[in-house]
Parts: C-alpha cells; structure tokens; sequence
C-alpha cells in the first residue's frame, strides 16, 4: 500500500458521483496539489515526490487524437522532468489502481502502466483488457447516476469514453470471439437508454431524444461484421429509421440528419449491403433541401441561398448520381433566391470614399470616373452566364474510389 491514502484522506479515493467527465480537474486535483505544497514547505521530499507523480498521473490526457501526445503535447521526457516521474512511478500507478475506488482515478492510473509498458506480452493483454472493463464500468456508473446530470453532459461523458472502448475492441484478440456478441449488445442498449437521458429544458426533449443515437451506434463497426446478431442489428437500424423520421419533419436539423444517414451508411456496408453510399448521398442532398425550402418559405432569400449553394455543392462533389439538368436547377434556384434577397432589402447598400493620390492611378481612361465606370462594366461582363453555361456542359464519368 502507498503512503497516498494517508497523505490524502480517505475522500479522495471515494467514488466518484458519476457522471463526470473523464478528465480530473476538480476538488481532487485540488487536494493533490494543496498536499504538494504542504509538503514542501514542510521539508518532506517523500510526499512531495508521491504528489508530483499523483499530478502527472491525474495530468494524463490518454484518450486524444490519433498521433497526439498523452503528455498535454510533450514528449515524454519533458513531461517526466516537469513531474519528476521515474521508473518507479509505474509501479506506483500499478499499486494505487488496486487502492483507489474512485473509477476515474482507476483509469488514470491504468493508462498510465499501458503507456509506460512494452507493447507486447500476456501482461499487456491483460492490461488491456483491465482498462476496457474500467471503461464500461465508468459507462455503466455515468448511465446509473443520471438523475445527478443536472447539465445534461452524461452524453459527452459515455460518448469519449465510448471511443477509448472501439479502440480496445477493434484490437485483435483482446476480446474473445465469444463476447463480442456480448458488447455489440451494450452498445445497442445505450443507444436505446440515451433517448431517456435528462434535458434542462422541456422544448429540447424531443429534440434531444435522438441526439446520441447514431454518435453511440457508430462504434458498432469496430466489431468484426458477424459479431452483430440480426436482431441486435434490427434495433439498432430501428433507432436511427426513427432518429431519421424525427429529423426529416423537423427541416433545421438536417446537420443530425446527415449523420443518421451516414452511420447507416456505415453500418449497413459493414454488414455486407451494397449501394449504401448512394443512398446517403441522396438522403443528404434531401435534407439540405428540406432546409432551403423551409428558409424559402419564411422568405429569408440570404438564408435559402445558402442552403440550395449547399445542395448543388453536394451534387458537383457526387456527379456519378446526379444530371446536368439537377445543378442547372439548383443554381437556378440559388440566384432566384438572391434575387428575392436583394428585391426584399436583405442586402444593406455601403458607400465610402477613399482618397487616392493622382500619381498612383493608372487611369484606362479619360477620367477617374471614367476608369472606375469601365472596370466596373468589365467585371460585371464576365460574370459566366449560368444557364448558357450549363447547356454546354458535358457530363463527367465519376469513379468510386
């Protein structure tokens, strides 16, 4: 047993009220740090040293980006030379993992053995395997206290925690072939449980019904295709038919709606199925004109431009599903939408004057009047006829990578 416990007091390695989110920055950091201080004023260099690695370990930001430092950006020497880590600080993480009941401390101290081990050996499976539990018991814990989430964050919290979880599962042979079915089930049960997750405020519930849906199903393809069962996977498409029907009826949330279609996507091509990515691209293209219709019909021109700008863009980028005739149209609508724009005052007229010394012109006429008024004409020519344009236009074949 480590001197931490005695150092700290019992409240810190307490439960933590979940949920909560992964990283520690809070009363028990505080505590840490108070000690720290303490400690060198007090001249004892052994709790000083104890409490600089319980901060670096704390410090810790494991779950990053890929190709991210864990050490916040520092290689690991720095990192080591700011805290005063050594060798023995593996070791100590080891022994304070067994000590602390505090879940979130758990996997601070776990992350931290895993990237100070060689990446190879029956001790480093098992390792792994120890942190993936930690993980799905810090979800578990964070779907119990849900009537502690006052700001409505236990979404967040599950969703990080839930990437570290793919990125243990997708490890061949980590998980036996015979539990995989097994966690293909918990995924699905949380996306399920995520519709009930708390919300402040009485107008957002059903939009937030489905708001982790997709973002908790999407992990489902870092198991091995045949470890979904049919019905599990039945629910799972259930969720997101749902998710969909709900965003499809409400046209300002075609952000959600993109990505309901592209998870399905996803699912569905990892199951097997073929023209998936056909089908997403159209669902996407009909949500983003749902959103410009819905503009077009509160009048906003600016707005519903915008909207059938991204329509068209969607449709240039995915030629190998749409005509000649489909961005003709849409560019049509666009300048049909600017033009409402400009015909409803939307766009607001500026004028100023700058004063330009005569030595610096180089006038293409007569005057300076005269000179502003033909480069004017000029760039006002070549403005591309869009509709002649679009005639002459032939179509491009289109591969799929």
């Amino acid at each position: 047993m480590t001197r931490t416990p005695t150092i700290l007091g019992p409240a810190y390695d307490a439960p933590a009220h979940l949920p909560a989110d992964l990283r520690i920055n809070g009363e028990k950091r505080a505590l840490a740090l108070a000690e720290l201080n303490r400690a060198e004023a007090a001249g004892d260099a052994e709790a000083a040293r104890l409490m600089r690695w319980e901060l670096g370990v704390i410090d810790l930001v494991p779950i990053g980006a890929e190709k991210v430092s864990p050490y916040r950006g520092a290689t690991y020497e720095q990192y080591a030379e700011f805290y005063y880590l050594t060798a023995e600080t593996v070791s100590y993480a080891r022994e304070r993992a067994h000590e602390t009941k505090d879940i979130l401390l758990k996997l601070q101290y776990l992350e931290f053995v895993l990237l100070r081990s060689e990446p190879k050996g029956r001790a480093w499976i098992d390792l792994q395997r120890e942190i993936l539990a930690a993980d799905r018991e810090y979800v578990d814990g964070c779907l119990a206290g849900l009537g502690n989430d006052r700001h409505g964050f236990a979404g967040i919290y599950i969703e990080r925690a839930l990437l570290r979880v793919g990125q243990l599962l997708s490890r061949p042979g980590l998980v036996p072939p015979g539990d995989l079915p097994g966690w293909a089930e918990w995924i699905v049960r949380l996306a399920e449980d995520s519709r009930g997750f708390p919300v402040d405020r009485a107008d957002m519930v059903a939009q937030q019904r489905h708001r982790w849906v997709a973002d908790f199903l999407r992990h489902l393809t870092v198991l091995p295709p045949d470890a979904t069962p049919l019905p599990v996977r039945t629910r799972a498409l259930t969720l997101l038919a749902d998710a969909a029907a709900y965003y499809q009826a409400t046209p300002l949330n075609d952000t959600f709606e993109h990505l309901v279609a592209e998870v399905e996507a996803e699912l569905r091509k990892h199951w097997g199925e073929t023209g998936t990515h056909e089908r997403m691209i159209r669902k996407q293209f009909e949500a983003t004109l749902r959103r410009a219709k819905f503009h077009e019909s509160t009048g906003n021109g600016l707005v519903t431009a915008t909207f059938y700008r991204q329509a068209r863009a969607i449709v240039e980028q995915q030629r190998q599903y749409f005509t000649n005739d489909d961005v003709a149209r849409l560019q049509r609508l666009e300048q049909e939408a600017l033009d409402r724009g400009i015909q409803g005052g939307e766009f607001k007229g500026l004028s100023f004057s700058i004063e330009i010394p005569k030595e610096l012109m180089d006038y293409v006429r007569g005057t300076p009047e005269a000179t502003v008024e033909t480069i004017v004409g000029e760039a006002v020519r070549s403005v591309p006829n869009r509709e002649r344009t679009c005639s002459r236009r032939t179509s491009r074949p289109h591969y799929m990578p």
